[in-house]
């Protein structure tokens, strides 16, 4: 009997070789693993110093126009997004502005619609020139026509007083229809000067 205990503590394997003990080592590993694993991953992201400092986005910002500050809606190191109300500007002095320019709009476009009624008036003024001119071409033309007839009538047929009015006549109708010309001259330099007034006028508007 004793030789049979023998041999079974001689067949008896070693702790490490038991099935036991194998699991158990093995359980271990594989929790060791995914520690380090979720470990490393988690050191990925996040740094462990003594000499750290936090990074941070400082942006600046400034309005589109000077004016003072009457309410402030954000603090310091506050997250802010696109669209918040961040501070509330005093609008009176762009009011007056605004009214200035509305009142140099309004003025602006009463220039322009002057321009453009002094282009039509002045148009006119060339029409009625021209009639003027016609008018008096054909003043003009029976006053040279009388004119001739009395110098070729035989002089004991007519006075000396009839021939003077009728170059007198001439004269006066060629007089006319100079001064008709000059009007239409003038008339077309105003037409001129007014469709410039209205282009500034135009100029004017688009910059009030």
């Amino acid at each position: 009997e004793e030789d049979g205990d023998k041999d079974k503590k001689k067949k008896k394997p070693p702790v490490y070789k038991r099935p036991s003990f194998i699991i158990s080592v093995s359980i271990l590993l594989v929790i060791a693993i995914v520690g380090v694993v979720i470990f490393w991953l988690y050191k990925r992201h996040w740094v462990s110093t003594d000499d750290a400092y936090v990074d941070g986005h400082v942006v600046q910002i400034a309005p589109k126009v000077s004016a003072h500050i009457t309410a402030l809606h954000v603090d310091d190191n506050i997250l802010v997004h696109k669209g918040d109300l961040l501070v509330e500007l005093d609008p009176i002095d762009y009011q007056v502005q605004l009214q200035q320019a509305e009142a140099q709009l309004a003025s602006s476009q009463g220039k322009l619609a002057q321009a453009q009624a002094q282009i039509e008036s002045s148009k006119a003024s060339v029409t009625q020139a021209d009639a003027e001119i016609d008018s008096a071409q054909v003043s003009l033309d029976n006053a040279s026509r009388d004119l001739k007839r009395y110098q070729e009538v035989d002089p004991g047929a007519r006075t000396r007083q009839q021939l003077d009015n009728a170059e007198a006549a001439e004269k006066n109708a060629e007089a006319q229809l100079h001064q008709a010309r000059a009007r239409k001259v003038s008339a077309e330099a105003s037409v001129n000067t007014s469709i410039a007034s209205a282009k500034a006028a135009e100029g004017d508007v688009r910059t009030s």
